[in-house]
């Protein structure tokens, strides 16, 4: 009988490291296999060479060259939220579409001062505390106010002497200071934007001279070459580098005019990772390592938020693979656009001023591009996996038009200022687990009339970018995913 679509399984894994195939045996496994996906496709995609510009006296095609072979795969799956502690079955897959994740931390607010002129300290800006030599990223923008935002996330960088439950941060971009009152260091999990994957080799030794950012490491062995993301002075340690060709073991490598680095532990893959996928579809899987890709999120009136995952990465093949028992899914019903918390405005305007108007849906793209290094020596065509070649963000809203209502925010964006948008997603089975999305420099692209039953609406296209609240530029927070597990300190 054909394939019913149901049926289908899907697989990921990261591996030690971005290029390894881990094989069937592996991958092929319950712990690989707990997301729910919807629509799932992985298609084997041929450029072929076509032969239509050869002049003879006929007109019919001459038979066509097979050319370079890669893989691509689609889907989603809800954001729903996980039992106890532990990550969504969806982390991986945010991992590797341009993503790193961390532990997050949250503190109670006791006051704040943002830059002067201004209400809010705003996402991606770093933080450091004067006293203890702590650095760390804030993950969401807080907002000053007579009812202002009550905690603060963070993920930290640092630790200094030890990160202090009292002492100030300082905004190392906007100036800005929050002085907290009370700390929990590890409330849930913050997926932030990575522009490439990093490999570690967690125990090392670093001989004859250091080894600082951008040099090149190679190791003969394997014909494995990195470049150095972190300075390393000579001594034991942690080795942090961006892979550029070939994989590593554990033979040594050099660098510079005669430094060596001895290998004691063990390779692990660090943000932007590349995965090992797999959809078995009825009883035949599809597979491959060194996957990339993006995600992008959506939420409409009374519906399930929703992620949805396009990818690419090399093929090894067709296989014979059932769907596999035991695995062990989300028991959790995900949360829904209603009555949940929308916030949008300006870094101007504090939590009162950035009032919410009337939502009928919220969509962000991360828009991340990837691509595979191509070779004419190789039988494929390719001879590494999916790396980020690019990216470009970007959201809507749909809202209702209230001509009675005026939102100075809502003004000042069609004048083209830009705003930040928060959602949040407070799941159905436990008031503690909040999914929350952020875009904090949204720029109005265009706007359109839209309809909802008869009611007026206008639709919002805009274009995301990394932006501290004083308007300096930031790295790596255009669009921001957080997750928290359990209750926040009080």
């Amino acid at each position: 009988m054909p394939s019913v679509k149901r049926l289908h399984q899907a697989f990921i894994s990261i591996p030690a490291q971005e290029i390894i195939d881990i094989g069937q045996a592996t991958l092929i496994s319950a712990a690989n296999a707990n997301l729910l996906v919807i629509d799932p496709t992985f298609t084997i995609e041929k450029e072929n060479f076509d032969r239509t510009n050869i002049n003879r006296p006929s007109v019919s095609p001459l038979q066509p060259l097979a050319g370079i072979t890669t893989g691509s795969a689609s889907f989603g799956v809800e954001l729903s939220t996980t039992s106890g502690t532990n990550e969504p079955g969806w982390s991986a897959v945010m991992q590797s579409c341009g993503m790193r994740v961390d532990t997050m931390g949250s503190m109670t607010i006791a006051s704040m001062s943002p830059a002067a002129g201004y209400e809010a300290i705003g996402a991606g800006e770093a933080l450091t505390q004067a006293t203890t030599g702590a650095t760390a990223v804030l993950v969401h923008t807080v907002r000053d106010g007579t009812t202002g935002d009550t905690h603060m996330f963070y993920r930290l960088i640092d630790t200094g002497t030890g990160v202090s439950a009292t002492d100030v941060w300082t905004s190392d971009d906007s100036g800005g200071t929050i002085t907290p009152a009370v700390m929990t260091a590890d409330v849930g999990y913050c997926w932030t934007p990575a522009s490439f994957g990093t490999q570690w080799l967690s125990t090392c030794t670093v001989a004859v001279e250091a080894l600082s950012v951008g040099q090149i490491v190679t190791q003969t062995a394997t014909g494995g070459i990195g470049v150095c993301v972190e300075d390393f002075a000579i001594g034991a340690g942690t080795l942090k580098i961006r892979r550029l060709n070939g994989g590593f073991n554990s033979s040594a490598m050099t660098f510079g005019t005669a430094g060596t680095i001895a290998t004691t532990g063990a390779w692990t893959q660090h943000e932007c990772v590349g995965a090992n996928f797999g959809l078995v579809e009825d009883s035949r899987l599809k597979r491959g390592p060194g996957w990339r890709g993006s995600w992008a999120f959506s939420a409409e009136l009374g519906g399930a938020g929703r992620l949805d995952f396009t990818m690419k990465g090399l093929v090894s093949g067709t296989e014979d693979a059932g769907a596999i028992a035991g695995v062990t899914y989300t028991a959790e019903v995900p949360p829904v656009l209603l009555n949940q918390r929308f916030v949008a405005g300006q870094d101007t305007e504090d939590l009162e001023a950035a009032a919410s108007p009337r939502l009928q849906s919220v969509a962000f793209d991360h828009g991340t591009e990837v691509d595979m290094p191509r070779d004419a020596s190789e039988p494929t065509g390719v001879y590494d996996g999916a790396f980020i070649v690019g990216r470009s963000s970007t959201g809507s809203l749909n809202l209702t038009v209230e001509p009675e209502s005026v939102y100075g925010w809502l003004e000042r964006m069609k004048n083209g200022e830009p705003i930040s948008i928060l959602q949040e997603l407070v799941s159905p089975n436990n008031a503690n687990k909040v999914i929350r999305i952020e875009a904090p420099g949204a720029l109005l692209v265009s706007e359109s009339a839209g309809d909802q039953n008869g009611f007026a609406t206008t639709d919002f296209s805009l274009q995301l970018g990394s932006r501290g609240v004083t308007g300096t530029d930031i790295v790596d927070a255009e669009l921001i995913l957080s997750y928290t597990h359990t209750v926040l300190p009080s």
